[in-house]
Formats: C-alpha cells, sequence, structure tokens
C-alpha cells in the first residue's frame, strides 16, 4: 500500500523546510558578524575589506556545511579542533563541536540546521587559529578545511545549478588567475632582488668597517639597486588587483617593506661610506693624528642608527602569517642587520678608544711579543722575541727589543716572583716560567699568559708595560703584506716565505742561537719600523688582514685597562680560552714540546671525537682519539731542531709532546698505541684536564692516543660542542661524530676529516623520532 501525503502534512513540510533555511540564514549571519567583528585574521591589511572577508567565509562556511554530507562536518570540525592547541577556551569549544559533528552522524535524517551551526562554529575557531609551527601553515588549514564541504554541497545541488555554477567558477576562476598570476610574478621577481641587497648590505657595512670604503660604496650600490628593482616589481600595475586578495597583499606588502627599509639603509650607508676616511688614520712621520678617530665616529654612528631602524620596522612585519619564501625574506634581512649592528658598535667603540691606547692621556707601553709553534706550548708557541712599543700622543717608536731569553738573565733573577691567575700559578707554577720566560705561553689562555710576562717583565727591567700583543710567523707573514718584504742576510722575504723561513728555513740555515736571534730581530724590528713610520698609508688593509690571523689566534692582544680589554675580548682579539659553561661541551686538544727543540714544525694532528648523547637522561659517553704523526727527517736535520733534552731520555727525532685534553667529561681509560697509560686529572678554567706524555717517533705511521670519556650535561633540547683550537704549524684534521640512541632523530656529523684552523661550534637540536 503506498502511503499519500494529505495537503496539511505537505504544509506542515514545507513550514518545517521554511525554518530551516531561515534558521541556516540566521547561523550564517551570525557566523558572518562574529567573524568580522570578533576575528583579528589580517587578510588584506586592510580593516574595512578584512572584516568583509572574514564575514562572507563565516557566511560562506556556514551555508556549505549546512548543504553538504554529514562525514565532512567531521573534516571541518577536526580542522578547527587543529588550530585551537594552545587556547584552552578555543580548544574546549573545538571539542565540543567535533562531538557534535560525529554524533550528527549517527541520526538517520541530515539537519542542516545542524551543518549550519558546526560549520558557524568552526569558521570562528579556524578564523582565531593559533600559530601551528609552520609559516602560513594556519592560513592554509582554514582555507582547506571548507573545501570537503562545500565539494559535498556542490554534489547535491540539481543538474542545471550545478551547470551554471560550472560556467560561473570557470570564469571567476580564469579571472583569479590572472589576477593571481600578476602577484605571483611580481613576488617571483622582488625575492631574489630582496635578498641578494640582504647579502649586499652585510658586504657593505663589513667593508665599511674594515676601512675599506671603495669595496663599501660599490657593495652598498648594488644593494640599492637590488632593493630598488625589489620595491620596483610589488608596487608595479600587475601587482594592483592582487593586493585585493586575501593573503596576497600582506605579502606584496612584506615585500616593500623589505625593500624600503634596505633601501633607506642603503642609503644611509652609502653616505656614511663617502664621509668616512680611514686614509686620515695614516701613519705619517710616525705620529697618527688622533683627532681623525672622532672625526669617524658620526659616520659610524649614523650606520648603527640606520641599521637600528631598519631593524625595528621589519619587526612589525608579521612573519607567521607569511608563506616560506617571503617569510625568508624577511628574517633573512633580519638577520644580516642583526649580525651587522654588533660589528658597527665595536667600530665606533674603537675609535672611542683608540686614542688612549695611543698615549692621548700619557705615554702607553706595549710589548710585542713573537712566538713559534715549532717549539709548542699551550697558547701555540714559545716566546722568542720582544719588542716593546711605546705611544705619547699618537707618537709611536720601538723603544727596546730583543730575545726573551736574555731576560732571564737580567739582574736581580732571584727576586722574580710568579704572579698570575690562580689556575695559571696551580696548573704551570711547579715548570717555574719565571726561571725561563720564553716558556711564559704555557697556558692556553692570552689574558693569563699576558699578566705573568708583564708582571715577569716589569720584575726583569723595572719598567712596567700597560698591555701585551704577540704574533706568530703567520701573522708576522701577513705584516709584509703592508710593509713589503725584508731582505735578511741576503735573503728576501715576503708573504710567500716568511712563515716557512722562520719555522723552519732558519734552523737549518744558521747553526747558532744569537745568529738566528738577530734574524728575527732584523725581520721583526724592520717590519714594525715600517709600520710606525709613513710607509702605513693603509691601515684599513691592515685590519683587513689581522682579522683572520686573529680568527685563528695568530695575534692576539691585551691590555691592563679594563675598557679595553673588554673591547678586545668583543671583537674575537683577546685570545681567551672559553671558561666552563652549563651545558657546552668542549673539546680541546693541547701539545707542548717537552723535548726543548723545534720539532713541532714537522707535527701533524688527527683528531676525532665520538660522543654518545642520552636526551632523555643527558647522559654522555665520548671516545677521542688524536692520532700525532712526526714528518720530521731525522737524516737532514740539526740537531737543535731533532734532539731532545738529556733527562727526557728520547731519542734523536722522536717527538716528546705533553698532552693535555680539557673537556667536562671524567676520564675512564686513556691508551697510547692501544696500551694503557695514566694520565694527571688536573683543573683549568673549570673544565678537567687529563694530561701525559707521549713519545711520537719519526714516520708514517702516526701514534694514536685513546681517551674514554663519561658524565652529564644540561642539554635542555639540544646538544652543543666546541672544539678550541691550538694555533700550531699544521692545522688539525678535525671529524666530530655524534650520536644518539635509535629513538631520537639521528644527528649529522659536525665535520668530517677536514683541516680546522678556527674554533668550531656547533648545536644540534635533539629532536624525538
Amino acid at each position: 500500500m503506498t502511503a499519500v501525503r494529505t495537503a496539511p502534512d505537505r504544509a506542515s513540510l514545507r513550514r518545517e523546510r521554511r525554518i530551516a533555511d531561515l534558521t541556516v540564514w540566521l547561523l550564517a549571519a551570525a557566523s558572518a558578524l562574529a567573524a568580522a567583528l570578533g576575528a583579528s585574521t589580517v587578510l588584506t591589511g586592510w580593516p574595512i575589506l578584512d572584516a568583509v572577508y572574514r564575514a562572507g567565509y563565516g557566511a560562506a562556511v556556514a551555508f556549505v556545511a549546512a548543504s553538504a554530507r554529514r562525514g565532512t562536518w567531521v573534516v571541518l570540525a577536526g580542522a578547527a579542533l587543529l588550530v585551537s592547541v594552545g587556547q584552552p577556551a578555543a580548544f574546549v569549544v573545538g571539542v565540543a563541536t567535533l562531538a557534535l559533528a560525529v554524533g550528527a552522524n549517527w541520526f538517520r535524517r541530515r539537519h542542516r540546521r545542524m551543518g549550519a551551526l558546526i560549520g558557524a562554529i568552526s569558521a570562528q575557531l579556524l578564523l582565531h587559529g593559533g600559530d601551528l609551527g609552520l609559516h602560513g601553515l594556519t592560513a592554509m588549514v582554514a582555507l582547506a578545511a571548507p573545501v570537503p564541504c562545500a565539494v559535498s554541497a556542490w554534489r547535491l545541488l540539481p543538474p542545471s545549478t550545478r551547470s551554471r555554477s560550472r560556467k560561473i567558477g570557470s570564469w571567476a576562476a580564469l579571472g583569479l588567475l590572472v589576477v593571481v598570476g600578476g602577484g605571483l610574478v611580481a613576488l617571483t621577481q622582488a625575492l631574489p632582488e630582496a635578498r641578494r641587497g640582504a647579502e649586499r648590505v652585510r658586504a657593505g657595512v663589513t667593508s665599511l668597517n674594515q676601512g675599506d670604503v671603495e669595496e663599501a660604496e660599490r657593495e652598498l650600490d648594488r644593494a640599492t639597486a637590488a632593493f630598488a628593482r625589489s620595491r620596483d616589481a610589488v608596487t608595479s600595475v600587475l601587482t594592483i588587483p592582487a593586493r585585493i586578495l586575501p593573503l596576497a597583499n600582506p605579502h606584496l606588502d612584506a615585500i616593500e617593506q623589505v625593500a624600503t627599509a634596505g633601501a633607506d639603509l642603503t642609503a644611509t650607508a652609502a653616505d656614511a661610506a663617502r664621509d668616512t676616511d680611514y686614509g686620515a688614520l695614516a701613519v705619517t712621520d710616525g705620529r697618527i693624528d688622533l683627532d681623525r678617530f672622532a672625526e669617524l665616529r658620526p659616520a659610524l654612528e649614523q650606520v648603527q642608527g640606520a641599521l637600528t631602524d631598519a631593524d625595528a620596522n621589519l619587526a612589525q612585519i608579521d612573519v607567521s602569517s607569511l608563506v616560506v619564501p617571503a617569510a625568508d625574506a624577511v628574517t633573512e634581512l633580519r638577520t644580516k642587520i642583526a649580525d651587522t649592528i654588533p660589528t658597527v658598535g665595536h667600530a665606533i667603540r674603537g675609535t672611542e678608544l683608540a686614542p688612549g691606547m695611543l698615549g692621548a692621556d700619557g705615554r702607553r707601553r706595549w710589548i710585542i711579543g713573537f712566538t713559534s709553534p715549532a717549539e709548542a706550548r699551550g697558547l701555540g708557541g714559545f716566546l722568542g722575541y720582544y719588542s716593546v712599543v711605546e705611544a705619547v700622543d699618537g707618537e709611536v717608536d720601538i723603544v727596546a727589543s730583543g730575545r726573551v731569553p736574555d731576560l732571564n738573565r737580567a739582574d736581580g733573577e732571584a727576586d722574580r716572583t710568579l704572579v698570575g691567575p690562580d689556575d695559571y700559578l696551580l696548573r704551570y707554577g711547579r715548570l717555574h716560567p719565571e726561571d725561563q720566560l720564553q716558556d711564559v705561553t704555557l697556558s692556553p689562555d692570552f689574558p693569563s699568559v699576558a699578566t705573568v710576562f708583564e708582571s715577569l717583565y716589569e720584575q726583569s727591567t723595572g719598567t712596567t708595560a700597560d698591555g701585551m700583543i704577540v704574533l706568530d710567523p703567520y701573522a708576522l707573514a701577513e705584516l709584509l703584506r703592508i710593509t713589503g718584504p725584508v731582505t735578511v742576510d741576503g735573503v728576501q722575504l715576503d708573504e710567500s716565505n716568511a712563515a716557512e723561513f722562520l719555522l723552519r728555513t732558519q734552523y737549518a740555515a744558521y747553526d747558532d742561537r744569537e745568529v738566528r736571534g738577530d734574524v728575527l730581530d732584523e725581520v721583526a724590528r724592520t717590519a714594525f719600523d715600517r709600520l710606525l713610520t709613513n710607509r702605513l698609508n693603509d691601515p684599513a688593509r691592515l685590519v683587513r688582514l689581522m682579522a683572520p690571523m686573529a680568527a685563528q689566534r695568530r695575534v692576539m692582544a691585551h691590555s691592563t685597562d679594563p675598557a679595553e680589554q673588554a673591547f678586545f675580548e668583543a671583537i674575537g682579539l683577546s685570545g681567551a680560552f672559553p671558561p666552563a659553561t652549563s651545558g657546552l661541551d668542549l673539546l680541546a686538544v693541547t701539545n707542548q714540546n717537552a723535548g726543548n727543540n723545534k720539532i713541532d714544525a714537522y707535527l701533524r694532528r688527527e683528531i676525532r671525537y665520538e660522543p654518545q648523547i642520552d636526551p632523555a637522561t643527558g647522559a654522555v659517553t665520548a671516545t677521542v682519539r688524536v692520532t700525532l704523526y712526526n714528518d720530521a727527517q731525522v737524516d737532514a736535520l740539526p740537531d737543535y731542531v731533532i734532539a731532545n733534552r738529556p733527562d727526557s731520555g728520547q731519542p734523536y727525532g722522536v717527538n716528546w709532546t705533553w698532552l693535555s685534553v680539557h673537556t667536562p667529561l671524567v676520564l675512564d681509560t686513556v691508551t697510547v698505541g692501544g696500551t694503557p697509560m695514566p694520565a694527571e686529572p688536573q683543573r683549568e678554567f673549570g673544565w678537567n684536564v687529563y694530561a701525559l706524555n707521549v713519545a711520537v717517533p719519526p714516520g708514517p705511521q702516526g701514534t694514536e692516543i685513546t681517551f674514554s670519556l663519561r658524565g652529564g650535561l644540561d642539554l635542555d633540547g639540544a646538544y652543543r660542542f666546541r672544539y678550541q683550537t691550538q694555533p700550531l704549524v699544521h692545522p688539525d684534521v678535525l671529524t666530530v661524530v655524534p650520536s644518539v640512541p635509535a629513538e631520537w632523530a639521528p644527528l649529522e656529523p659536525a665535520i668530517v676529516d677536514a683541516p680546522t684552523v678556527e674554533p668550531l661550534d656547533v648545536r644540534w637540536d635533539l629532536t624525538p623520532r
């Protein structure tokens, strides 16, 4: 029997549909109003238009959800719950909405009002969504979440309606493609130019700080041109239609702000470069005009201000709402600026302190020491020769010079007392460097070495020193690039052969120690005489040449004045050994010549560090493998180079070395060539130090020393490691391979079998799989 619907039944059904339609409309209107007034999501950057877009989004999601199948409600509510994580109140509402969507699927009938309610609530949660960790991900989720509902609603439309909507949609998609295409073309052109400009900014300001004004102007002009091209691209007529689209204008506006900030910065920096005359600092007839430093400061302060203003402007851009390429362009320029601001500050501080260092307030006396890693010490090499430079009102003269061992025979030697930091006295006092001043460089910490030597020099000569600078043969060779070649005993030395001559050749050429001292005396004195005369007409070039030497700890400076010493530390010139730091794993391998010879010119080191880290507990076990190679050709070298002191018990040609390892960990065992050996435990700078004497015979086989270590670190989500280099003749060949348990993401090696001349700082984030 077929049921016949009566007229009252049909009227009741129509009334129910009208009520349902009205309810859907009311829910959509409420969703639109709440979205327009309650959410703060930036879509175009124009408040009224953003409110209109948000209202349209709120209404549309409610409408399509009302017309979609119930399964898509779960997808929509689930996405809304996802973006609510981290917002307690919103998360509770999201859980309730998802539960409502799931429950709705258990009813026999689909209720449009229920779909509209779920859509309206989900739309608000999606518009208020928190940061999901990736740039633009929240916005993409908000756009994608209603798509299943929209597709489902479209499929439920009558065929004729679907046909009309398909045509309308096709034309709309074509128009949208044209509009979006213009914006994408602009961004494609603008982003690379903005990044290119950021790189040129850092290069230009770095060149300005180093005194290379011409290169600074070139780089800054290139940066200005790059930013101009970037700004032209995002402000072209092609981008006008795209700016009214959601999410497009913030990206275009962000790149425009980057280009504007960069252009303003480069214009200011270029003007400052043109006003900066580092050549005015040239030595003229042995004197530097100290007033010139004050004249440099305004231009540098102008650059500093421009950098600070640019950083403040860029900080206003919300990168969390941008897609990765645009966010990266903003972040990259801010990073370049952040890297550059301190260096400009150092340059300004240098102009403030330099006059005092050069005797503006009275006589200043500086000891210039020359070390040689041919005979290794903790700082790099033994201290063989010195000069004393005095500065009065910018006039600089060498007032004394000589071999450091000659100070050992100075009057009053018996009265010398070792004065210095506690760590120095405790670890090296038993070796009596007060009797052999050339050994004062036993410590790898230059502030300690300088403090001790300044005291011993005063006790030996009765003359106080205001500071000390040390250079090794590689740094001295760089000086010859400025001064020109030096001819010694018929041999012309320049930057290409001076280091080799001072480290090896001179020992084979001159048997007499006094003659060798005279050679170094002549090289150093001639170079410094030229530096302190009108030959130093490019002081900025001197800074550029010494910068890598400072990074390698081949030139270091110390001052008894706290402000000057703080400046040396800030610019990386102090040569200080890093103090123990919570959570930092450090490795320093130090060789000290124990045979009183020059065989370390032929010493090579391969160092492999394998730490095993447990991120859950902070426990660390590690293996340090140090392989020492002695490349000395015994038959071809004089005794002075390869003969060990008699009480060492070591034959000719053996490298008899005192090997130390600094670490925060505790030593379990140490082996030499596989044989267990004792190591003396000590402390220095807050680190554990384990030391032993090792005999390294000549030949290609090498001698392997293995340290097994264990301990714990305060990891705090990351493993941080530093390798502290020792400036020897040959750079270390270093390998660092950390590992973690299988349940953690593996860590990439920091470095593998690579020559390492500068300290290495690495950080690994510890992430569960």
